[in-house]
């Protein structure tokens, strides 16, 4: 097959030739092997994506020149589609799967969309919601156009245009790292590929009797061209599993290389760090008292990010007492615009001791590729082992980005070269070694962040005693770590002498970091102003501030700054003290990467910049570490979320509870307390993530009677507000107040309100977030089923247009079908996140069912001093869109207010304006309608 494969003209051919000579399997498998896999040969997948190709081809509004971005969460879909795109004649991308930050997914789907001139997008039925429901995009879902199938609809005649395409044509289009910010489509060609594939057979020495295992997803090029391409080429045998059944469990991996006698594979230095710090640390039976047998395993190709050579010889260590070949790892450097791997060290780790090196060399280019380094003034560097920007050329290096002339412009130098953006040097025998990165860039466990992005978010933040626009974060990777750090230096605005003020702040950042990039920073340094020098443009120079830290400059400033830090929290930290509170302080470092020595019993978990899955989460694992057989309430965690309240709850558990609205978000803070009322459902989970930005002010929030085993509902509206307006007089005896209502909570808000200044009290700020005053007919449109809907949809079980499809359905169900329905179609995951049992769900909607039922007759009368209103996207059944909304019914509100009321126009729609994805905007917008009320 190699040899045919220099014969091939473009991707189409090269498919044909493994379908017509050697008709090679393709596996899907589970970790289990005991669960059957699934096969599809060469020849099968020719053929379906001839039947595939027609179907699109019959797609409205589809021509030539499409793009088809592939968007599927599993190899098979994006391998049989991918396919049938190529065969069709179009030009797919690959769509690699969404970030949860809806904002960012927002902006990543809306830059495709504009990027590839309106693409058609091949999706399934289960993943449309990704697309958040953004106007102007072309989705179109497999099960659509299989359903035509089925039915006879498509008359378009089976035609390979895919063979037209020229070898200079272009092949697929890739996406780089663009998770945070806008990604560029690597245009790969033909011919572009099939030398690349050339060069990683000659290079590697792989032939048609090896099998190929991949885990990582097909957006990803290592997965597309070191495994999946690479292996077609040659006519190999190739099997996939999921990321998740290798990523969760290092030992399934050699399992599966033993069980199906895999030779070549992907292992990334973080993972091989993971799988060797495990068999380190493994009791009886071990790989080799299983009988496990790796002597087929010729390669592990690793990049991504810098191999350790400790890593390496460890990793390798145990993989040789298995019967792997001695230098069966191979570190390597490659990139999206280089169809993955295009250089490799073949002779790891033995070159890498030989030469002293602490991280791997690369090794030599793959055939048909040239790598050059050159000075900071573009001039090549001739002499070996000067480090220099990288710089690579050859056929298997892209030519251009699509629709993106100036990237493309600025990726070259005038002499051809593209420029990798990455420092390093060429040693004597003609090996790379990578020093490093011009690019600012920080890859944590083969993730990329960008170092503006969180330099950003902590400036916004404004944590006390940081110095505004001093703020510098790169990366570091110390002696013997397996992936990158996070380093922050900043200027602290009180000194040095302050050790509170240190702390505080570096407690704030460190929150900030963990939240944004899901670990702590490695260090924290605090450095004079005059020691993070600007331009005179006011630009500071990451690389020179990092190179200074590198060189132990700020060595002494941290130094001192952890000494004064670890005294104050030495002084005022109480320690936890008997087993569970040691066990919850436990807990916490280990969920939220945070050292024991800064956690002490007054240390919250809303301190921690919590989330609402992160919060139940939390609490299962309280439970199974302390082999609790009741279930701890999460009202209990979140009255009072310190190790102390929480170790308290516990032992009070078996005591008989009374029902106490007031659920604490915040203890502190100079400025008066704002109040949050629960939505139509009851819960206040949804103002967690509010309550990480308000820092300034005591938070509490009214949760709704009934979720407690023994507590009653409400049983009408004037009980609510009563018992909402004693306990809020209970917590905070005088005024001003501050309160807000969620949905249906603004109603509540309203009348509460009413009542403190019946009471003579000043009630300075009343908000309702995206709620009328006239509710009672909406109320009448939501029966036990519509509040079941709604729920799952709120928590997030089933998407909204899902809920809108199956509304139907459900009401001409019994209530308890229509729950069965419900749960047997919610996300299991979300589910067991959210600990909800059958019962508990059924618990939690008739909780919302009888407060809407409450309201069915509810006008409002009276007024308050004031009101503000924050309008968000509304429900498609109360409004035609935000300007009806507002002028229709929001506007009504002035019947009830002594002053205009207030407009704030928020991002999001009804249910996702406090998301993760808009909750930093609605803050911002809170905190100046507060500010502006005198508070």
């Amino acid at each position: 097959m190699a040899t045919k494969l220099m014969i091939c003209q473009n991707l189409t051919e090269i498919l044909e030739s493994s379908a017509r000579y050697c008709n090679a399997p393709i596996e899907f498998h589970h970790a289990d092997l005991t669960i059957p896999s699934k096969v599809l040969t060469t020849r099968q997948l020719w053929y379906q994506a001839h039947e595939n190709a027609r179907l699109i081809r019959d797609i409205h509004n589809v021509t030539e020149d499409t793009i088809v971005l592939i968007h599927f969460d599993n190899h098979e879909q994006n391998i049989i589609w991918l396919w049938s795109t190529v065969i069709g004649g179009y030009l797919p991308a690959m769509s690699p799967a969404f970030v949860n930050d809806l904002a960012q997914r927002r902006k990543h789907i809306l830059h495709l969309n504009s990027l590839f001139k309106v693409p058609l997008i091949l999706t399934s039925d289960r993943l449309v919601h990704e697309f958040l429901n953004i106007d102007g995009l072309h989705i179109v879902t497999v099960e659509s156009l299989i359903n035509k199938l089925l039915n006879g609809v498509s008359y378009v005649p089976r035609t390979t245009f895919g063979h037209q395409k020229e070898p200079e044509d272009a092949a697929i289009l890739m996406l780089t790292s663009g998770s945070t910010g806008n990604a560029k489509a690597a245009v790969l060609r033909n011919n572009q590929i099939k030398a690349a594939l050339a060069g990683k057979i000659a290079h590697h020495g792989t032939e048609k009797g090896d099998v190929f295992l991949g885990w990582v997803a097909l957006d990803h090029v290592a997965s597309l061209c070191q495994i999946h391409l690479h292996a077609l080429a040659l006519g190999a045998r190739q099997i996939f599993v999921d990321k998740t059944d290798v990523a969760n469990n290092p030992l399934g991996f050699l399992s599966l290389i033993h069980n199906l006698r895999v030779s070549v594979t992907f292992g990334p230095n973080f993972f091989l760090t993971a799988l060797s710090n495990l068999l380190d640390k493994m009791q009886p039976p071990t790989p080799i008292s299983r009988g496990w047998d790796l002597s087929c395993l010729k390669v592990i190709f690793s990049g991504g990010e810098a191999n350790t050579v400790q890593t390496c010889i460890s990793a390798m260590a145990h993989l040789e007492a298995l019967g792997a070949r001695r230098n069966v790892v191979s570190p390597g450097f490659g990139m999206t615009e280089t169809c993955a791997g295009s250089m490799h060290n073949l002779f790891c780790p033995n070159y890498d001791i030989k030469m002293g090196l602490e991280f791997t060399s690369v090794g030599p280019c793959i055939p048909g590729l040239a790598a050059r380094v050159a000075d900071d003034n573009g001039h090549v560097i001739k002499s070996p082992n000067v480090p220099g920007a990288l710089q690579i050329k050859g056929e298997c290096v892209l030519k251009e980005y699509f629709n993106d002339p100036f990237a493309t412009s600025a990726s070259f130098t005038t002499d051809g070269w593209f420029i990798t953006g990455d420092t390093a040097l060429i040693d004597d025998g003609g090996y790379v070694r990578l020093c490093g990165r011009t690019k600012d860039l920080i890859i944590v466990n083969g993730v990329n962040y960008y170092p503006h992005e969180l330099e950003r978010a902590i400036e916004e933040a404004k944590p006390p005693g940081l110095t505004p626009t001093y703020t510098v974060v790169f990366s570091h990777r110390p002696d013997g770590a397996s992936t990158e750090k996070v380093v922050v230096v900043f200027s602290p605005a009180y000194g040095y002498t302050s050790a509170e003020s240190l702390t505080v702040s570096s407690d704030a950042i460190s929150k900030i970091t963990a939240r944004l990039f899901g670990v702590s920073p490695y260090q924290i340094v605090p450095v004079a102003a005059t020691l993070i020098p600007k331009s005179t443009l006011g630009k500071i120079s990451r690389p020179k501030i990092a190179a200074e830290y590198r060189a132990g400059g700020y060595d002494t400033y941290y130094a001192e700054a952890a000494e004064a830090i670890k005294l104050y929290r030495q002084t005022n930290l109480r320690r936890p003290e008997g087993e569970t509170q040691k066990s919850i302080a436990d807990l916490f470092a280990e969920m939220f990467h945070t050292p024991t020595s800064e956690i002490g019993i007054d240390t919250s978990l809303l301190d921690m910049g919590v989330s609402s899955i992160e919060l139940i989460a939390f609490k299962s694992n309280v439970q199974r570490i302390l082999c609790l057989d009741q279930e701890i309430p999460l009202i209990s965690v979140l009255m009072d979320p310190t190790i102390h309240g929480i170790a308290a709850a516990i032992q009070q558990m078996q005591q008989p509870k009374q029902y106490n609205p007031v659920v604490k978000l915040r203890a502190s803070g100079e400025k008066p307390p704002l109040w949050f009322v629960h939505p139509g459902v009851g819960e206040v989970l949804v103002f967690l993530n509010l309550a990480k930005y308000i820092n300034d002010r005591p938070l509490y929030a009214l949760r709704a009677r009934g979720f407690e085993e023994g507590e009653e509902f409400f049983k009408d509206l004037p009980e609510i507000f009563a018992t909402y307006f004693q306990h809020i007089k209970t917590t905070q005896p005088r005024g001003p107040y501050a309160i807000a209502g969620y949905s249906f909570g603004a109603m509540i808000a309203f009348e509460v309100a009413k009542l403190l200044e019946a009471d003579g009290d000043e009630v300075r700020f009343l908000g309702s977030f995206n709620l009328p005053p006239h509710i009672k007919d909406r109320m009448r449109q939501l029966d036990w089923v519509e509040a079941g809907i709604n729920l799952s949809y709120f928590l997030d079980l089933i998407s909204e247009e899902y809920a809108h499809e199956i509304s139907p359905k459900l009401h001409e169900l019994s209530n308890d079908d229509a729950l069965d329905h419900i749960m047997s179609c919610a996300s299991q995951d979300r589910l067991a996140e959210l600990s909800l049992t059958k019962n508990k769900l059924k618990t939690w909607i008739t909780l919302a069912h009888k407060m809407q039922e409450a309201a069915l007759e509810y006008e409002p009368s009276g007024s308050v001093a004031s009101i503000d209103i924050f309008h968000a996207i509304p429900l498609k059944q109360v409004a035609a869109n935000r300007t009806d909304w507002i002028e229709n019914k929001l506007s009504k509100w002035a019947d009830f207010s002594r002053e205009p009321p207030r407009m704030h126009h928020v991002d999001g729609a009804h249910y996702t304006m406090m998301s993760p994805a808009h909750v930093f905007t609605f803050q911002k917008t809170l905190q100046k309608a507060l500010h502006e009320r005198g508070l």
